[in-house]
Protein backbone atom coordinates (compact mmCIF):
# COMPACT_ATOMS: atom_id res chain seq x y z
CA UNK A 1 0.00 0.00 0.00
CA UNK A 2 1.36 3.42 -0.93
CA UNK A 3 1.72 6.02 1.81
CA UNK A 4 -1.36 8.13 2.40
CA UNK A 5 -1.03 11.85 1.63
CA UNK A 6 -3.43 14.33 3.21
CA UNK A 7 -4.01 17.35 0.98
CA UNK A 8 -5.34 20.17 3.14
CA UNK A 9 -7.40 22.88 1.44
CA UNK A 10 -8.44 25.89 3.56
CA UNK A 11 -11.64 27.31 2.05
CA UNK A 12 -13.04 30.82 2.41
CA UNK A 13 -15.41 32.48 -0.08
CA UNK A 14 -13.95 30.88 -3.20
CA UNK A 15 -17.07 29.53 -4.88
CA UNK A 16 -15.72 30.50 -8.34
CA UNK A 17 -12.45 28.60 -7.96
CA UNK A 18 -13.03 25.74 -5.52
CA UNK A 19 -14.07 23.04 -8.00
CA UNK A 20 -11.07 23.77 -10.22
CA UNK A 21 -8.78 23.39 -7.22
CA UNK A 22 -10.28 20.13 -5.97
CA UNK A 23 -10.54 18.63 -9.46
CA UNK A 24 -6.81 19.19 -9.96
CA UNK A 25 -6.17 17.21 -6.76
CA UNK A 26 -8.52 14.39 -7.69
CA UNK A 27 -6.71 14.04 -11.05
CA UNK A 28 -3.33 13.29 -9.48
CA UNK A 29 -1.24 10.46 -10.89
CA UNK A 30 -0.46 9.46 -7.30
CA UNK A 31 -3.64 7.80 -6.10
CA UNK A 32 -3.44 7.23 -2.36
CA UNK A 33 -4.54 10.56 -0.93
CA UNK A 34 -7.36 12.25 0.93
CA UNK A 35 -8.61 15.79 0.42
CA UNK A 36 -9.29 17.62 3.68
CA UNK A 37 -11.52 20.64 2.97
CA UNK A 38 -11.73 23.12 5.85
CA UNK A 39 -14.53 25.61 5.25
CA UNK A 40 -13.45 28.55 7.40
CA UNK A 41 -16.88 30.10 7.91
CA UNK A 42 -17.52 31.02 4.26
CA UNK A 43 -20.43 33.37 3.59
CA UNK A 44 -20.88 32.40 -0.07
CA UNK A 45 -21.68 28.94 -1.51
CA UNK A 46 -18.25 27.49 -0.75
CA UNK A 47 -19.49 25.42 2.20
CA UNK A 48 -22.28 23.93 0.12
CA UNK A 49 -19.85 23.10 -2.67
CA UNK A 50 -17.57 21.34 -0.14
CA UNK A 51 -20.47 19.13 0.98
CA UNK A 52 -21.48 18.37 -2.60
CA UNK A 53 -17.96 17.30 -3.53
CA UNK A 54 -17.67 15.18 -0.38
CA UNK A 55 -20.85 13.36 -1.38
CA UNK A 56 -19.51 12.73 -4.87
CA UNK A 57 -16.07 11.35 -3.95
CA UNK A 58 -15.09 9.29 -0.91
CA UNK A 59 -11.57 10.73 -0.93
CA UNK A 60 -12.95 14.12 0.10
CA UNK A 61 -13.65 15.01 3.74
CA UNK A 62 -15.33 18.35 4.42
CA UNK A 63 -15.27 20.22 7.72
CA UNK A 64 -16.96 23.48 8.67
CA UNK A 65 -15.49 25.81 11.28
CA UNK A 66 -16.08 29.32 12.54
CA UNK A 67 -14.03 31.90 10.70
CA UNK A 68 -10.57 31.94 12.22
CA UNK A 69 -8.32 32.73 9.26
CA UNK A 70 -5.93 30.79 7.08
CA UNK A 71 -3.64 29.66 9.89
CA UNK A 72 -6.52 28.31 11.98
CA UNK A 73 -7.87 26.41 8.97
CA UNK A 74 -4.48 24.88 8.20
CA UNK A 75 -3.94 23.87 11.82
CA UNK A 76 -7.40 22.30 11.97
CA UNK A 77 -6.64 20.37 8.79
CA UNK A 78 -3.38 19.07 10.24
CA UNK A 79 -5.25 17.80 13.31
CA UNK A 80 -7.78 15.97 11.14
CA UNK A 81 -5.30 14.61 8.59
CA UNK A 82 -4.92 10.83 8.53
CA UNK A 83 -1.88 10.67 6.25
CA UNK A 84 1.80 10.43 7.15
CA UNK A 85 2.44 13.17 4.60
CA UNK A 86 0.80 16.58 4.28
CA UNK A 87 0.44 19.03 1.40
CA UNK A 88 -1.36 22.37 1.38
CA UNK A 89 -3.22 23.71 -1.64
CA UNK A 90 -4.90 27.12 -1.42
CA UNK A 91 -8.47 26.93 -2.62
CA UNK A 92 -8.09 29.39 -5.51
CA UNK A 93 -4.95 27.63 -6.79
CA UNK A 94 -4.50 24.32 -8.59
CA UNK A 95 -1.78 21.70 -9.09
CA UNK A 96 -0.31 19.78 -12.03
CA UNK A 97 -1.22 16.05 -12.29
CA UNK A 98 2.23 14.89 -11.12
CA UNK A 99 2.55 17.26 -8.14
CA UNK A 100 2.14 14.57 -5.47
CA UNK A 101 3.97 11.84 -7.39
CA UNK A 102 7.03 13.96 -8.08
CA UNK A 103 7.32 15.24 -4.52
CA UNK A 104 6.83 11.96 -2.70
CA UNK A 105 9.19 10.21 -5.14
CA UNK A 106 11.85 12.83 -4.40
CA UNK A 107 11.37 12.34 -0.66
CA UNK A 108 11.69 8.57 -0.95
CA UNK A 109 14.76 8.71 -3.17
CA UNK A 110 16.62 11.17 -0.93
CA UNK A 111 15.21 10.25 2.49
CA UNK A 112 14.02 13.86 2.83
CA UNK A 113 11.54 15.22 5.35
CA UNK A 114 10.27 17.92 2.97
CA UNK A 115 10.11 18.17 -0.81
CA UNK A 116 9.56 21.48 -2.60
CA UNK A 117 8.95 22.33 -6.25
CA UNK A 118 8.78 25.27 -8.63
CA UNK A 119 5.53 27.04 -9.40
CA UNK A 120 3.68 29.07 -12.00
CA UNK A 121 2.17 32.49 -11.30
CA UNK A 122 -1.19 33.35 -12.83
CA UNK A 123 -2.74 36.82 -12.98
CA UNK A 124 -6.23 37.30 -14.44
CA UNK A 125 -6.31 33.63 -15.47
CA UNK A 126 -3.21 34.03 -17.66
CA UNK A 127 0.18 32.45 -16.99
CA UNK A 128 2.57 35.28 -16.22
CA UNK A 129 5.82 33.54 -15.31
CA UNK A 130 7.37 30.50 -13.68
CA UNK A 131 9.61 30.39 -10.62
CA UNK A 132 11.80 27.31 -10.83
CA UNK A 133 15.41 26.40 -10.13
CA UNK A 134 17.86 25.09 -12.69
CA UNK A 135 18.08 21.52 -11.42
CA UNK A 136 16.89 19.03 -8.83
CA UNK A 137 18.76 19.29 -5.55
CA UNK A 138 19.01 17.95 -2.01
CA UNK A 139 19.71 20.32 0.88
CA UNK A 140 20.63 20.00 4.51
CA UNK A 141 18.52 22.15 6.81
CA UNK A 142 21.38 24.65 6.91
CA UNK A 143 21.51 25.09 3.14
CA UNK A 144 17.71 25.08 2.83
CA UNK A 145 17.28 27.89 5.36
CA UNK A 146 20.06 29.83 3.65
CA UNK A 147 18.21 29.42 0.33
CA UNK A 148 15.05 30.63 2.05
CA UNK A 149 16.59 33.83 3.40
CA UNK A 150 18.77 34.56 0.38
CA UNK A 151 15.80 34.55 -2.01
CA UNK A 152 17.01 31.75 -4.28
CA UNK A 153 14.58 30.10 -6.71
CA UNK A 154 14.49 26.80 -4.86
CA UNK A 155 13.37 26.38 -1.25
CA UNK A 156 11.17 29.36 -0.42
CA UNK A 157 8.81 30.52 2.29
CA UNK A 158 5.41 29.42 0.93
CA UNK A 159 3.55 26.54 2.56
CA UNK A 160 1.80 25.41 -0.60
CA UNK A 161 4.49 24.17 -3.02
CA UNK A 162 5.76 21.49 -0.67
CA UNK A 163 5.13 18.03 0.73
CA UNK A 164 5.89 17.42 4.41
CA UNK A 165 6.20 14.49 6.72
CA UNK A 166 3.37 15.02 9.17
CA UNK A 167 5.69 14.27 12.07
CA UNK A 168 7.38 17.64 11.51
CA UNK A 169 4.29 19.35 12.93
CA UNK A 170 4.56 17.51 16.23
CA UNK A 171 6.08 19.36 19.18
CA UNK A 172 3.58 22.20 18.73
CA UNK A 173 4.80 23.55 15.38
CA UNK A 174 1.75 25.23 13.86
CA UNK A 175 0.72 28.28 11.85
CA UNK A 176 0.30 31.38 14.07
CA UNK A 177 -3.23 32.74 14.12
CA UNK A 178 -3.91 36.34 13.21
CA UNK A 179 -0.80 36.85 11.06
CA UNK A 180 -0.76 37.64 7.36
CA UNK A 181 2.76 36.25 7.02
CA UNK A 182 2.06 32.91 8.64
CA UNK A 183 4.32 31.08 6.16
CA UNK A 184 7.30 33.25 7.11
CA UNK A 185 6.72 32.45 10.76
CA UNK A 186 6.48 28.68 10.23
CA UNK A 187 8.41 27.40 7.21
CA UNK A 188 11.85 28.10 8.68
CA UNK A 189 10.93 26.06 11.78
CA UNK A 190 9.96 23.08 9.63
CA UNK A 191 13.17 23.37 7.60
CA UNK A 192 15.22 23.65 10.77
CA UNK A 193 13.65 20.46 12.10
CA UNK A 194 14.31 18.55 8.86
CA UNK A 195 17.46 16.56 8.17
CA UNK A 196 17.18 16.79 4.40
CA UNK A 197 15.02 18.77 1.97
CA UNK A 198 14.55 17.76 -1.67
CA UNK A 199 13.89 20.21 -4.47
CA UNK A 200 12.16 19.24 -7.74
CA UNK A 201 12.95 21.66 -10.55
CA UNK A 202 9.51 21.54 -12.17
CA UNK A 203 6.67 24.12 -11.94
CA UNK A 204 4.11 21.73 -10.46
CA UNK A 205 2.08 24.21 -8.41
CA UNK A 206 -0.11 26.90 -10.00
CA UNK A 207 -0.52 30.03 -7.90
CA UNK A 208 -3.47 32.17 -8.92
CA UNK A 209 -3.45 35.75 -7.67
CA UNK A 210 -6.92 37.24 -7.79
CA UNK A 211 -8.36 40.57 -6.81
CA UNK A 212 -9.75 40.35 -3.29
CA UNK A 213 -7.36 37.65 -2.10
CA UNK A 214 -5.11 38.22 0.92
CA UNK A 215 -2.10 38.94 -1.28
CA UNK A 216 -4.00 40.44 -4.20
CA UNK A 217 -5.56 43.18 -2.14
CA UNK A 218 -3.61 46.41 -2.43
CA UNK A 219 -5.01 47.87 0.78
CA UNK A 220 -2.89 48.16 3.92
CA UNK A 221 -3.67 45.84 6.79
CA UNK A 222 -2.22 46.39 10.26
CA UNK A 223 -1.62 42.66 10.53
CA UNK A 224 1.19 43.09 7.99
CA UNK A 225 3.19 44.71 10.78
CA UNK A 226 3.37 41.26 12.41
CA UNK A 227 6.19 40.55 9.95
CA UNK A 228 8.44 42.71 12.15
CA UNK A 229 7.86 40.43 15.14
CA UNK A 230 8.34 37.37 12.95
CA UNK A 231 11.71 38.63 11.71
CA UNK A 232 12.81 39.21 15.33
CA UNK A 233 11.94 35.59 16.11
CA UNK A 234 13.97 34.38 13.12
CA UNK A 235 17.14 36.30 14.09
CA UNK A 236 18.45 33.56 16.45
CA UNK A 237 18.26 31.05 13.60
CA UNK A 238 20.14 33.36 11.25
CA UNK A 239 22.78 33.94 13.93
CA UNK A 240 23.07 30.21 14.64
CA UNK A 241 23.85 29.38 11.02
CA UNK A 242 25.97 32.52 10.62
CA UNK A 243 24.82 33.12 7.05
CA UNK A 244 26.01 36.67 6.78
CA UNK A 245 29.32 36.50 8.57
CA UNK A 246 31.80 38.89 7.06
CA UNK A 247 34.70 37.34 5.18
CA UNK A 248 36.93 40.42 5.49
Amino acid sequence: MEDLISVIVPVYNVEKYLKRCVTSILNQSYKNFEVVLVDDGSTDNSGKICDEMQGADSRIIAYHTKNGGLSAARNFGIEKASGDYIAFVDSDDFIKPDFLMQLISAMRQTNADIAACGYEMYFNKLLSFSVVGNKNAVYTNNKAIKSLFMGEKTVDVMAWNKLYKKSLFYDEICYPKGLLHEDVATTYKLLYKSKQIAYVALPLYCYFQRKGSIVGSGSFNEKRLSLIKTVDNIKPIIKKFDFFKSTY
